[in-house]
């Protein structure tokens, strides 16, 4: 298995602490962060950027991964990368392509999208205590952005959307897990909207996903980049670019060929410009903001 780059990666102090049980058959769950390998930073002025997996792998799953599409080299000059475990332990087994491809990696999730059976709505069951902890990261490691995969830029997405709600209208509980005001940017890749969103259902429903009939964006006040896979089975590519459309003038939408995977962005190719450039903008934003 190729070995990631020694001076590509940072490291973060392990964290472990205890929540209270949120998902089905996971009691009592512990939260669990990898030493978090990022850039071995020694300019201060680039980017800090935290990784969050997909639906049940891992934080050394997503540097892998990473580290194969080339954006941490590509990027070098602009961001260190660092990377969490889910807070839960998987409730089930990984995808099989995910076992064969990266066995024994570890198995986490951020939460469990489980349907209720009274009410027939998808619940997102533990998303709360998931922004919670990576809000607390953000805050205290003094992150800029946040790069998501799949669960992980469906999870982000989530705390951006409930962020940029006024706190009166955010569900009990919910006002200062997803706050997510000192974040730069995020980058959302192969993500989606929550299956919870009726509006969501109605448009799958219309199959209407190409029209421009949202009436309301999230508004979020950061940049954010979404990376849609053409050939993407397991995010359909319209619901990756209806998610784009929720979020207003500031999101970037950049496709690649592939399917449901972190894209190569080096050796350099159009994507990887469009990358790099995204990345620029941002840390060029974040260098005139200390100059004043």
């Amino acid at each position: 298995m190729r070995s990631l780059p020694r001076t590509s990666w940072s490291s973060l102090p392990d964290v472990v602490a205890s929540c209270e049980n949120t998902t089905s058959n996971n009691t009592n769950p512990t939260i669990q962060t990898t030493t978090g390998t990022s850039y071995n930073n020694t300019n201060n002025k680039k980017l800090k950027v935290l990784c969050l997996h997909s639906f049940r792998t891992s934080a050394d799953i997503v540097k892998l991964q990473l580290a194969m599409g080339g954006w941490d080299k590509h990027l070098q000059d602009s961001a260190e990368f660092i990377a969490i475990n889910g807070i839960f332990k998987a409730t089930g087994e990984p995808p099989e392509d995910v076992k064969s491809a990266f066995p024994n990696m570890g198995s986490f999730q951020w939460y469990d999208a489980e349907r209720n059976a009274d009410t027939g709505k998808m619940e997102y069951r533990g998303i709360e205590e998931s922004a919670k902890f990576v809000d607390e990261i953000v805050q205290r490691e003094g992150i800029d952005g946040l790069l998501g995969f799949s669960q992980g830029a469906t999870l982000i997405g989530e705390m951006l959307k409930r962020s940029s709600s006024d706190t009166a209208d955010a569900p009990e509980g919910e006002e200062e897990a997803m706050r997510m005001k000192s974040l730069r940017f995020a980058v959302l890749i192969s993500g989606m909207p929550s299956r919870a969103d009726e509006k969501l259902r109605e448009q799958m429903r219309g199959n209407n996903s190409n029209s421009n009939s949202i009436e309301k964006t999230i508004g979020a006040s950061i940049p954010t980049l979404h990376v849609v896979g053409q050939q993407d089975r397991a995010i359909p590519p319209m619901l990756t670019k209806l998610m784009h459309k929720e979020f207003g003038e500031k999101a970037v939408l950049v496709e690649h060929e592939k399917g449901h995977v972190i894209p190569k962005v080096f050796p350099s190719n159009e994507l990887g410009e469009k990358v790099k450039k995204f990345f620029d903008e941002r840390l060029m934003e974040k260098n005139s903001n200390a100059r004043l």
